[in-house]
């Protein structure tokens, strides 16, 4: 089938949104960020945010979503991505879809168990409750669904809540919603591309970024962050913010701060990768072997010649 959507994949700091620019630039595509973390207004640094240069370069989209205290589920990235993807082939562009986050992959091409959305109320009263007893809550998990409560951990706030705000609001357990036929949110066929590093080049790539998120001022990204009131937003808890915030508040020296950044992005993309190792359906590029950008662009031209 001739390839409608391009994806360039892969974790932090491998290089992407470079690479995407390029090969925007030369295929006549557009970007479609696939970053959880991108989509939060005011967090630039922290979040490796393609600057307003790159964006002028090519345009992006879904940068700069929500609010830090305001929540974008990966269904919601879905809709807006299908609808992005639909606009740029209308109006004969390449869509490009560039990130790390691969729940939001599985949402767009393969699609998500079909819950119903949660009423706020019913949000609010779930996370009263996990904030009061989350062993409680853990516990009333197990009454309610069994199967998800020996899959999740009594310390998994989120997942404990999730659960509880579906069964609270549909009177039925997630786990039966995750036995549905999934619908995903574009038919547009994906050519599909993953970038791999090895483990110590993608280390040093991480710890470069790092100590420039600092010079560049993360710091003080941060600091404005809490003075707008987002300290507790969950957003605030990822990497990066919450050694800055911890060493704002004089909780952590500089010095251990940028370690545990370096840990903590590490971690992550350690996880981003197992995640993308599991899905055959990406073509895997090694920069230190590969022309990426004549790989992706050649690659891309013989299977839509094939498929004509």
């Amino acid at each position: 089938m001739t390839p409608e959507v391009l994806v360039i994949a892969g974790p932090t700091a491998s290089g992407k949104t470079e690479l995407s620019i390029h090969v925007a630039q030369a295929l006549g595509g557009e970007i479609i960020s696939a970053d959880s973390r991108q989509i939060y207004r005011y967090m630039d640094i922290g979040t490796a945010k393609p600057t307003v240069e790159e964006q002028a370069v090519v345009p992006h989209h879904l940068l700069d979503v929500v609010d830090p205290n305001e929540t974008f589920s990966a269904g919601q990235f879905a809709l807006a991505a299908s609808n992005h993807i639909e606009d740029l082939i209308g109006r004969g562009l390449v869509p490009i879809v560039v990130g790390g986050a691969g729940f939001y992959f599985e949402a767009l091409f393969e699609g998500l168990s079909p819950i119903p959305e949660t009423p706020y109320h019913i949000k609010s009263e779930v996370a009263a409750l996990i904030k009061q007893n989350l062993e409680g809550a853990h516990s009333s998990l197990k009454d309610v669904d069994p199967e998800v409560a020996d899959r999740v951990a009594p310390t998994d706030r989120q997942r404990i809540a999730r659960a509880l705000e579906v069964f609270r609001s549909t009177g039925k357990p997630l786990s039966h919603f995750q036995t549905l036929p999934r619908v995903p949110a574009t038919t547009r066929t994906p050519l599909a591309f993953g970038i791999g590093l090895q483990r110590q080049e993608l280390r040093n790539r991480i710890n470069l970024r790092v100590h420039r998120m600092i010079e560049d001022g993360l710091i003080i990204e941060t600091e404005r962050l809490l003075s707008k009131g987002y300290g507790k937003a969950d957003a605030m808890k990822s990497f990066g913010y919450r050694e800055s915030a911890a060493f704002l508040f004089g909780n952590m020296t500089i010095e251990d701060a940028v370690d545990a950044i370096k840990t903590g992005t590490r971690q992550y993309a350690k996880r981003q990768i197992t995640w993308f190792r599991n899905r055959t359906q990406l073509n895997w590029l090694d920069p230190e072997r590969d022309d990426l950008k004549g790989a992706i662009i050649s690659r891309y031209e013989a299977v839509k010649s094939a498929s004509a």
